[in-house]
């Protein structure tokens, strides 16, 4: 419905101006073409946001996996610094494990627990998960200069835990207190 409607939002915009342009040109404005346009602009309005958030929306007649890669890839993007942003999605007896490739930039504890409210969130709710289980990782550099993907923040939150939440009031910065599991490397630079 979205798609046809944004469609019909840019066809009625494009008339409207044509007609507008050509009352104008013949010096004989005229309201109605004017509040077509209009109209039309926001039938396109209307019809893009009603687009953009058709295309967040997970499918549920997707497996579980996919699901959890669509949640991840609206909130994360699709690839960080040129590598895939998922490293790995498995789901096992209820339990979903992800692993999340990240950048340096939003390797900051406070960005990566924004993140994972918005994705723990939708994946919890997913038919048959009981638990949630998200790595990060993030770039770390040893003494050498030599980089590599290494975990940097686990969470864990069991069924109990994640029923406990109300999402729309959480602050995701109380994720480490109500984590089942919790820990955060501090360091991108680690000593070998």
């Amino acid at each position: 419905m979205s798609i046809p409607l944004l469609l019909l939002g840019i066809v009625a915009l494009f008339i409207s101006a044509i007609m507008l342009i050509v009352s104008v040109i013949k010096k004989k404005p005229k309201k109605k073409i004017f509040l077509a346009c209009i109209a039309s602009f926001i039938l396109l309005i209307i019809g893009s946001t009603l687009t953009s958030k058709a295309e967040k929306e997970v499918d549920k007649n997707l497996p579980i996996d996919q699901q959890i890669e669509k949640i991840i890839t609206n909130e994360m993007g699709k690839e960080v610094d040129g590598k895939k942003t998922i490293d790995s999605i498995k789901v096992d007896s209820g339990i979903a494990y992800m692993k999340i490739n990240t950048n340096a930039n939003a390797g900051s504890e406070r960005e990566l627990l924004k993140h994972a409210a918005k994705l723990i969130e939708p994946v919890s709710k997913l038919k048959g998960v009981k638990v949630v289980q998200l790595t990060f990782l993030v770039p770390m550099s040893d003494q050498y200069g030599k980089t590599s993907f290494e975990r940097g923040m686990f969470i864990n939150m069991n069924q109990e835990t994640l029923k406990k939440i109300q999402w729309e009031n959480f602050d995701f910065e109380n994720i480490p207190n109500v984590a089942n599991l919790y820990d955060w490397r501090d360091s991108v630079t680690k000593n070998n």
